[in-house]
């Protein structure tokens, strides 16, 4: 009876791990046998029967221990992927506001020393047929040449500095497509990270399914696991939107800069030059194709903003699109309707602290607590970015009204100037009366000169919006986003380490199999 005693007390020690060897080891007959009793004693001896329920009761509480400690590392390791995810959404907004930053250079100074060069030209034509369109013999040459050379400068540094626009848009875009900084490369990288969270949330649900907990433990780690969805769904949106608005802004920049120079080269070659060929051979009827160069032209840059924003629109839904259905997700989730997300976001919250509160465990209420201030950090995080992203939309839009009025002001005062030139070489006569002959030429330069009077309006208030433009920008408002950007990227690195630090004190004193992937 002894022997199957010690037996049965032997594989239950080798069960919970225990290597006494005086219990494991049968071989110790030099024990005296007074010693021998006192260890094991008779089976219905009160003592073994007690002994035994304990160690049963402590080997259930070990495993459950275990399963605790399998559950909080996986939600640790989810935690931390989702982390990575929100500074990857980091460094794609850092690319966008780089990329931004970068297309404004200087291009703010080259339209003003346009508008400048344009307005000297238009001023020298208005003022010039003003003076001598009573006596229009009076005027040589050079007098009626030197506005429309101006003019063609004007309409060449344009066209040069939005060419130069295109082609430094493209050297940069290529340049981060080799660095994997573009767009296309951000989404695989979300990819993969997406499929690393889903396949953590999966085993743990799965672990939650086998473990053996109370509805109260269970209720709790079932609220962190769908807080978990949530933060990742808020976070997968905010990825579609940022990448979404960096692909529009591209395709807004390049379509604007295109714009630009079919108005420049029209306007110069087309409007500019024949009106310089029409003073060099006195040959007033080459006013018609200069009017027609200058209505495409302002037709062009009036048009430049509206076409530039629809194709910004086209891309930014072309590239949602193509972003949910990389991510696997749902149309409802790829974009706007983050509000349902975010509340269902701050319930489980909510739920989450109220269950928490009831836990007696403190090492299991600390890490829930740890894992509480991280989540709402996360979604701090996400909620100022959605407001900033909310109040710069604000502004784009008020922009893109602004730059749409002047440059529809600017360009229709262009375009009529044209017809009325086209006006003026149709109405002159090539072969007129004598008697009729310079009352003929004085109409002419009369209708020129109200062309160049409308003509000099234009430049004028290209000026004054590149000067309220740059005015403006100056003025700080609140955070700006690049300052928010660094507080964010601050933010996450101290989660990280968090949680880090959580999962290296947990492998000293549990250690876990699952170590291995720290």
């Amino acid at each position: 009876m002894r022997r199957k005693l010690m037996a049965l007390v032997t594989s239950f020690l080798a069960l919970t791990g225990c290597t006494n060897p005086l219990w494991a080891q049968e071989s110790a007959p030099q024990k005296p046998r007074e010693t021998m009793e006192v260890i094991y004693p008779e089976p219905h001896h009160p003592v073994l029967l007690e002994s035994i329920e304990i160690d049963t009761t402590e080997a259930a509480s070990t495993d459950i221990n275990a399963e605790l400690a399998q559950i909080e590392w996986q939600i640790r390791q989810t935690m931390l992927k989702e982390l990575d995810l929100l500074s990857l959404n980091t460094d794609l907004e850092q690319v966008h506001k780089e990329e931004k930053r970068s297309a404004g250079k200087g291009q703010a100074a080259a339209a003003l020393a346009c508008h400048s060069v344009g307005e000297a030209g238009t001023a020298t034509i208005t003022a010039a047929r003003w003076h001598y369109f009573r006596q229009p013999s009076a005027a040589s040459k050079g007098i009626f040449s030197a506005g429309p050379i101006t003019l063609i400068v004007s309409h060449s540094l344009t066209t040069a500095n939005a060419a130069a626009a295109i082609a430094t848009g493209l050297h940069r875009h290529q340049k981060r497509c080799r660095k994997m900084q573009d767009p296309k490369s951000f989404l695989k990288r979300a990819q993969i990270l997406k499929v690393e969270i889903d396949e953590n949330i999966a085993n743990l649900e799965d672990k939650l399914k086998q473990a053996n907990l109370s509805p109260g433990e269970r209720e709790t780690f079932a609220t962190e696991c769908n807080l978990l969805k949530s933060i990742e769904v808020e976070t997968l949106q905010e990825f579609i939107r940022i990448s979404a608005r960096q692909t529009a802004a591209f395709a807004q920049h390049m379509t604007y800069q295109g714009l630009t120079v079919l108005a420049g080269a029209s306007g110069g070659y087309g409007g500019a030059l024949p009106s310089l060929v029409a003073v060099q051979t006195h040959r007033p009827t080459m006013a018609i194709p200069a009017g027609i160069g200058f209505v495409i032209s302002g037709a062009l840059a009036g048009s430049a903003p509206i076409l530039s924003q629809a194709a910004a629109v086209t891309a930014s839904a072309r590239t949602k699109a193509k972003s949910r259905a990389a991510l696997a997700m749902k149309e409802d989730q790829g974009d706007k309707p983050e509000t349902a997300i975010t509340a269902n976001t701050g319930q489980h919250l909510t739920h989450l602290e109220r269950l928490v509160a009831g836990i007696d465990s403190l090492s299991v209420k600390r890490n829930l607590q740890q894992d509480i201030e991280i989540f709402m950090a996360q979604e701090s995080m996400l909620e100022n970015f959605r407001q900033a992203q909310r109040q710069e939309a604000a502004l784009a839009r008020k922009a893109l009204w602004q730059k749409s009025i002047s440059a529809s002001l600017m360009g229709g005062l262009k375009a009529t100037g044209g017809i009325m030139m086209i006006n003026a070489g149709a109405s002159y006569q090539k072969y007129p009366p004598k008697e009729q002959k310079l009352a003929n030429s004085q109409i002419f330069n009369r209708r020129i000169a109200e062309a160049g009077t409308v003509f000099t309006v234009g430049p004028a208030i290209g000026i004054t919006d590149s000067l309220l433009a740059q005015a403006l920008k100056h003025i700080k408002k609140g955070t700006s986003k690049q300052d928010l950007l660094a507080q964010r990227e601050t933010e996450i690195a101290r989660l990280k380490a968090m949680k880090q630090q959580e999962a290296i004190a947990q492998l000293a004193h549990h250690g876990t199999p699952d170590s291995r992937s720290f």
